[in-house]
């Protein structure tokens, strides 16, 4: 089993002001470019909730989920 690392709740907030201003910085390029229309793909699952947070607070919506499956080829 997998051991559980901890964060300082601290450094949790700056990287997640960090990601926030690195997508703005980018999205403001983007539209300054012509840009009109972006897509994200973000696992955003129960797994990982903080980047569907993030791009929900900064105003995408779930448009589609893509899932992956895995099997052994046909012998």
């Amino acid at each position: 089993m997998r051991r559980r690392e901890y964060t300082d709740p601290t450094a949790l907030r700056a990287m997640q002001s960090l990601a926030r201003a690195v997508c703005t910085a980018v999205m403001r390029a983007f539209s300054d470019a012509g840009g009109r229309r972006a897509i994200v793909y973000s696992r955003g699952d129960a797994g990982y909730p903080v980047p569907k947070r993030l791009y929900e607070s900064m105003g995408f919506t779930a448009y589609t989920r893509t899932h992956t499956y895995l099997g052994r080829p046909a012998s």
